[in-house]
């Protein structure tokens, strides 16, 4: 008879039915159960997986921040991939030296656009702070640390109290700290920069343009492998911007030197109150537009003197639109230089920049050490409008750029006209030229003090100092190098263009991409759900 047979009496199912265990063995039982063994296996395949795949997340971060190919440039101006001559840089840190970049701000807080900026489309803190990252990807020799000052007010005070008072939210200062042959470490040489002076955008007028008329560049690279490279050398010349004779600007030039290896003034010497510090090594007078007072050549004499020990220069920038200048001309001639109220033409037409005829042309080079690596290149130096320059002892002077010898010369108060010129008006004309004094301690070392002037301020004019169609920053770093008595290469790395946003994939990459999530993933997660619904129905 069935053990349940609806007919059976209440009494005698339950005196068929098979004993109750006790708890223990009931508890026993379970765990030696085909069940329980089934479920715990899958219970804990499912923790070990859970625990792999945090690992792995783990792991793959601190492979993203040190293995630059994990996190690939999808940008197509490629903002966040560093140049050769980063790469160059880097590797020429020396094996005692570390590089610290501290951010004064959060980690969070580069991530997003400084909220104290009313418009940033473009999201240009946060990819400054991505191409900062590269940094530490490609050298173990750099490190990024993060400062908020509102919690540590101090911090800068390491880097000397003239950098204390000028960091604030956004500044980067470029640290190396030397380590000793006693393994002692100790801060060797510091820059500071901004996000601001890196991203000219965040400042520049322009910006506020339409997206056809903006000129948005980023100067993040520019600025950190070049101060990488100057906080690493045991030498770096100090140079002195000179004020006081209603002087031109000389912005372009002061950040080109800041980025190659040299410590500018913070600030500007006015010689009509102030001598030159004898710190400084390369001064630096950008058109004057009154003349000098006895007591400024004085001061100008003193410096170059360096009492008697020479070794300091004196780098002069002339203009058309410069007065007559007695006192300054009577220093220039003092050192066999002769500044002329003419100026200078080219009329070989190949020379010739045409939209601006005659007066916008290339300029030969002249004094080879000043041409380093520049002899190649299909361009030279530009010229505007430059005033003669005459040498009055070729023993003591020399020319360092110079026409063809189709150039004219037209006196400043006079219209040219170019219809009469004959052969006769033609010959080289100089545009720049540069006058020494050396002396010879008594172990025969030799010292010199220099004047480098040039016939014109438009050598660093903005609209061809920093493209790569002309040569002139190349040259006047390769004369500010020589002057300096560097013998490195200065480095000079395009700006990026900041027009697209953020990452954005080519339609190659899109497509790619596009496959592995849209297909090949989907496809994967199935054939695994099969297999492993296959394997446990049979177990």
């Amino acid at each position: 008879m069935s053990l349940f047979n609806k007919n059976l009496s209440r009494g005698e199912r339950d005196s068929r039915t098979v004993p109750k265990l006790p708890l223990k063995k009931r508890v026993k039982a379970a765990f030696k159960s085909r069940r329980f063994r089934h479920g715990s296996l899958a219970a804990l395949l499912i923790v070990l997986f859970i625990a792999a795949m945090v690992i792995l997340n783990v792991i793959a971060s601190l492979l993203v921040k040190r293995v630059p190919a994990l996190s690939p440039d999808l940008s197509p101006n490629s903002l966040y991939t560093l140049g050769e001559e980063s790469f160059k840089v880097l590797e020429a840190i020396p094996e005692n030296y570390e590089i610290e970049l501290e951010i004064f701000a959060t980690e969070l807080a580069c991530a997003k656009p400084d909220p104290s900026i009313i418009a940033d489309d473009y999201g240009v803190i946060p990819q400054a702070h991505e191409m900062l990252k590269r940094y530490p990807q490609y050298s173990n020799k750099v490190k990024i640390v993060y400062t908020d000052l509102s919690k540590a007010p101090n911090a800068a005070a390491k880097y000397g109290d003239g950098y204390a008072n000028q960091i604030k939210n956004y500044y980067v200062a470029i640290a190396s700290y030397k380590t000793d042959s006693h393994g002692a470490t100790a801060l060797a040489h510091v820059k500071i920069s901004s996000f601001y002076d890196m991203l000219p955008v965040l400042a520049d007028d322009s910006y506020l343009l339409t997206a056809e008329e903006q000129v948005v560049q980023s100067l993040v690279e520019t600025t950190i492998t070049s101060a990488i490279k100057t906080v690493c050398q045991t030498y770096i010349p100090k140079v002195a911007i000179l004020t006081g004779n209603d002087n031109r600007d000389s912005g372009n030039i002061k950040s080109s030197l800041n980025s190659n290896g040299f410590d500018i003034m913070a600030e500007d010497i006015n010689l009509l109150t102030q001598g030159i510090p004898s710190e400084v090594d390369i001064a630096v007078m950008a058109a004057p537009m009154r003349d000098l007072s006895i007591s400024e050549l004085d001061k100008l004499d003193a410096f170059l003197a360096n009492d008697d020990k020479l070794g300091k220069s004196l780098v002069l920038f002339a203009n058309a639109a410069m007065p007559d200048m007695p006192a300054l001309n009577s220093l220039l001639e003092d050192w066999s230089l002769g500044l002329t109220r003419d100026v200078v033409y080219e009329t070989e037409r190949t020379w010739v920049t045409e939209q601006y005829n005659y007066i916008f042309f290339n300029a030969a080079y002249k004094y080879e050490p000043f041409a380093k690596d520049l002899g190649d290149r299909s361009h030279y130096v530009i010229m505007d409008r430059p005033l003669e320059i005459k040498l009055l002892d070729a023993g003591k002077s020399k020319a360092v750029l110079a026409t063809t010898t189709g150039g004219v010369a037209f006196s400043n108060k006079l219209a040219a006209n170019l219809s009469s010129v004959t052969a006769a008006d033609k010959a080289e004309r100089i545009t720049a030229a540069l006058s020494a004094r050396t002396v010879y301690d008594e172990e025969k070392n030799e010292s010199s003090s220099n004047i480098l002037l040039l016939g014109t301020d438009s050598v660093y004019a903005s609209l061809y100092f920093g493209s790569e169609a002309y040569a002139n920053q190349e040259f006047m770093l390769n004369a500010f190098n020589e002057l300096a008595g560097i013998s490195e290469k200065q480095i000079y790395i395009q700006p990026k263009s900041l027009i697209s946003k953020d990452f954005e994939a080519s339609e190659a990459q899109a497509d790619a991409i596009r496959i592995i999530f849209q297909y090949a993933l989907p496809v994967l997660l199935v054939l695994a759900g099969a297999y492993i619904y296959l394997r446990r129905r049979y177990l």
